[in-house]
C-alpha cells in the first residue's frame, strides 16, 4: 500500500506541474484542438478502443462499466513521446515533444455486485503548433515573416462507479469536469527596419461538465447459439455527454510600441454527443479480439451560437487483439501483447478536403508482480494529405508507464 500511495502522490504532483498539451500537430489549430483518442497506455496499444473489454488488471478509460471487473486497487500513469514529420507540397518539418499523460485510480468495493470506483485526471484535447510563412507586401515594398502559434488544451477530471444490476450485465457512469486554457498568437515582422511589428493574441479559458455512461453485456454465446464455436462474446456501449462549455475570452492586439486589449468577455461552446459500440470475443483462454466503432457529430459544434465551418462528423473504426502469456511457474500473466489497426475520418474538413487518419499500434506489458505491470505501446498515424494546399503528417507516439495493483478495500462476500 505504501508504494501505491507514493506513486499516486507523485502523479498528482506531476499533473499539477506538467502541461498535458504537448501533442504537436498543425491541425490542432482548429476546434478544441487534437482530441485524445487513447487515454491510457493499454488503450493506445489497442488503438484507443476496448469498449466491450472486461479486464481485471487495468482501469478502463473506454467504458466505465468495465470497472465492475476490478479485483484489486489499481493506479496507472504514463508519459508520451511524440515525433511528427509534417510536409506540404514543397517543404517538410520535424517536431518532437514529450508530456505526462495523466493518471487513473480505481478500486473494487463489491465483486459480487460489480461495484467499482474510479477517479482520475486525463488529457482531453491539445493545441500545439507553430507555423511560419514569408512573403512580400507590395504596398510598403518590404519582405515580412508571419508566424502563427497555438498552445494549451483541455483536461478531464472524473469520478465514477460501476454496478452489476442482475446476472452478468454491467453498467457504469462517471461525472466529468473539463477545464483548460487555449491561446493563439499571430505576429507579422517586416524587414524594412521602419514598419512596426504587429501582434494579435486571443485566449480562451474554458470549463464545463459532462458525464460518461456505458454498459457491457453478459457473454452472448448461448443466446446466439454458437457456444460450441465461439467463446466470450460480449457487446459494449458507451456515451459521452457534454454540457455547454463556458469560456472567458481575451483578444489583444498591437505592435512593438503599444498593446491594447480589443475585447474581453464570456462565451460558450457546444460539444456534440459521442457514441461508441464494440464487440469482442475470446478466441482461447489467452487471446481476445475486438472490433469497435466511435462516432461524434462535430458538424453541430458551435462557438457562441455559430457553427464552425471547418468541422464535420467524426467516425473511427478499428480492430485489435490482446494476447496473454502465462507464467509457467506462477499463476499470473508474465507478458501481455497488443496490436490494432484503425481508420478515422477526423472532425476536420479544410479547403473542401476531409482530413483522415490511418494508423496501427502495438504494445507489450511486462509483469513486475502478480498485480503490477510496466507498459509500452507504439502508435503510427498518417494524417492529412498534401493535396489542396494541405499538410500530411506522419506521427509516431511512444507511450510508457506503469499499472500498479494492491488489495486495499475489497472484503470477503458473505
Amino acid at each position: 500500500m505504501t508504494n501505491l500511495l507514493k506513486y499516486t502522490f507523485l502523479s498528482i504532483i506531476l499533473a499539477g506541474g506538467v502541461s498535458f498539451s504537448q501533442n504537436y500537430s498543425l491541425y490542432s489549430r482548429f476546434g478544441l484542438g487534437s482530441i485524445e483518442s487513447a487515454q491510457s497506455i493499454r488503450s493506445a496499444g489497442i488503438g484507443g478502443f476496448g469498449i466491450s473489454d472486461l479486464v481485471q488488471d487495468y482501469v478502463s478509460t473506454s467504458n466505465p462499466a468495465a470497472w465492475s471487473s476490478l479485483t484489486s486497487t489499481r493506479f496507472q500513469f504514463g508519459t508520451v513521446l511524440i515525433g511528427n514529420t509534417s510536409e506540404d507540397a514543397s517543404v517538410s518539418n520535424y517536431a518532437a515533444q514529450a508530456y505526462f499523460s495523466g493518471f487513473s485510480f480505481g478500486f473494487p468495493v463489491s465483486g459480487k455486485h460489480g461495484i467499482g470506483v474510479s477517479l482520475g485526471l486525463l488529457p482531453y484535447s491539445s493545441v500545439n503548433y507553430d507555423m511560419k510563412r514569408s512573403g512580400t507586401d507590395s504596398r510598403i515594398g518590404s519582405d515580412y515573416l508571419q508566424e502563427a502559434k497555438g498552445e494549451g488544451g483541455l483536461a478531464k477530471l472524473y469520478v465514477g462507479s460501476s454496478w452489476k444490476p442482475f446476472g452478468d450485465f454491467r453498467i457504469g457512469a462517471s461525472l466529468n469536469y473539463y477545464f483548460g486554457k487555449i491561446s493563439y498568437h499571430n505576429t507579422v515582422t517586416f524587414n524594412d527596419g521602419t514598419s512596426l511589428k504587429t501582434d494579435f493574441n486571443k485566449s480562451y479559458r474554458m470549463r464545463g461538465v459532462g458525464f460518461d455512461a456505458g454498459l457491457i453485456t453478459p457473454e452472448l454465446n448461448t443466446i446466439l447459439g454458437v457456444e460450441d464455436l465461439l467463446q466470450g462474446i460480449r457487446l459494449g456501449f458507451a456515451v459521452n455527454y457534454f454540457n455547454e462549455f463556458t469560456s472567458d475570452s481575451l483578444f489583444a492586439g498591437g505592435n512593438n510600441i503599444v498593446i491594447d486589449t480589443l475585447n474581453y468577455g464570456a462565451g460558450s461552446a457546444k460539444v456534440p454527443l459521442k457514441l461508441s459500440i464494440g464487440a469482442s470475443l475470446q478466441l482461447n483462454r489467452l487471446m481476445r479480439v475486438h472490433l469497435d466503432l466511435i462516432t461524434q457529430s462535430w458538424s453541430s459544434y458551435e462557438v457562441n451560437g455559430v457553427k464552425d465551418p471547418y468541422m464535420q462528423d467524426m467516425m473511427r473504426i478499428g480492430g485489435g487483439f490482446e494476447y496473454r502469456v502465462k507464467d509457467r511457474d506462477r499463476n499470473f500473466d508474465s507478458y501481455i501483447y497488443r496490436g490494432s489497426v484503425f481508420y478515422e475520418k477526423t472532425p476536420l474538413v479544410i479547403n473542401g478536403q476531409s482530413i483522415t487518419e490511418l494508423g496501427a499500434s502495438a504494445g507489450i506489458s511486462f509483469s513486475l508482480s502478480p498485480e503490477s505491470y510496466f507498459d509500452l505501446s507504439l502508435q503510427y498515424i498518417r494524417k492529412g494529405t498534401t493535396e489542396s494546399g494541405l499538410v500530411k503528417e506522419n506521427i509516431f507516439r511512444l507511450h510508457a508507464g506503469m499499472s500498479l495493483g494492491e488489495i486495499w478495500f475489497l472484503q470477503q462476500e458473505r
